[in-house]
């Protein structure tokens, strides 16, 4: 008679987790191509990459030592099963504990496709459970590969040689998700909040779809117009947009391209709003300007949010 922990491994439905990154298929497949930079972004923090071993060849190695921050141990040992330069991978890979007793499987296959606003990267991992003990180690994956992913967006970043920082913030709401999210999927909203204290938007165009228009005109004080031009890569009622924009001055020349990753998290008593804009191709004359006055101006700019939320509730 079989032992309760000589059981039969299992494969698990597979997780499929997506994202979309601002850079080339070429800077993306670079930020696995090496062991200095899988072990900047393939843990999900607070763990860490203390040993990495990456050689992007077919059969060649694929080797992570995942340590926590309690110093508990974790040993990927894999190699790689595809590569197609820029475009897909697909790693064999088992995770040992620290005493170096397989705990499960897993083939991971990464696909990368050129995409609005820089590279869609789709990851589908598949899971074969050695010992039933270890499965809950699986049910974290999804959350796992987001934190992952978003890691890496960090370092395809840095790879790129960005002109200036991307910003992050993070601001709260008194209003559903679903009327935040209106506000920034109809152009009639658009245009009471997307700006400054020191600037109107007299012209919008929103088309809430993936692929859709997302264009503005910004009017400052001075009568100087500024049109911002781009497109809705990711429309997701009602958590989560993400725009590839252009950015041009009064005179029609391109200032700065950026994407705007926008979540929206519902929380007691309202939502979560956390906005990520990362730059590309910044004109050198105002990447000084966007790092140090870019999140005063998003400040100001929540501030009308506020308002106008507060004016669609019928406040």
């Amino acid at each position: 008679m079989a032992k309760a922990n000589d059981a039969a491994p299992a494969t698990l439905p597979p997780v499929r987790v997506s994202r979309t990154l601002a850079a080339s298929p070429e800077q993306v497949f670079r930020a696995w191509s090496s062991a200095e930079h899988v072990a900047r972004w393939f843990a999900p923090r607070p763990f860490t990459v203390p040993e990495a071993r990456v050689e992007l060849r077919v059969g060649g190695a694929f080797d992570l030592l995942f340590r926590s921050p309690e110093g508990q141990e974790h040993r990927i040992r894999g190699s790689f099963t595809e590569v197609q330069p820029n475009r897909r991978l697909a790693i064999d890979i088992t995770v040992e504990d620290g005493a170096g007793k397989p705990q499960f499987r897993a083939v991971t296959e990464v696909d990368l496709e050129e995409a609005p606003g820089g590279t869609r990267v789709d990851v589908t991992q598949t899971y074969t459970v050695l010992d039933p003990k270890d499965a809950w180690m699986v049910e974290g994956a999804p959350q796992g590969w987001t934190a992952a992913l978003e890691q890496l967006a960090e370092v395809v970043l840095d790879l790129s040689g960005p002109q200036a920082p991307p910003l992050k913030l993070t601001r709260t709401f008194q209003a559903p998700p679903e009327t935040v999210f209106k506000a920034w999927t109809q152009a009639e909203h658009i245009k009471r909040w997307f700006s400054p204290a020191t600037s109107t938007i007299p012209e919008a165009e929103v088309d809430a779809r993936a692929g859709g228009v997302f264009a503005y005109m910004m009017r400052f004080e001075d009568g100087s117009e500024h049109w911002t031009r781009g497109a809705l890569v990711e429309v997701t009622p009602p958590s989560r947009l993400v725009m590839d924009l252009q950015a041009f001055g009064a005179d029609g020349k391109l200032m700065f391209k950026c994407v705007t990753e926008v979540d929206f998290s519902e929380i007691p008593g309202g939502t979560r709003l956390d906005i990520v804009q990362s730059y590309r191709e910044v004109d050198p004359a105002i990447a000084g300007l966007i790092a140090e006055h870019g999140a005063d101006g998003w400040g100001s700019t929540l501030d009308n949010l506020d308002t106008e939320l507060l004016r669609m509730a019928g406040g």
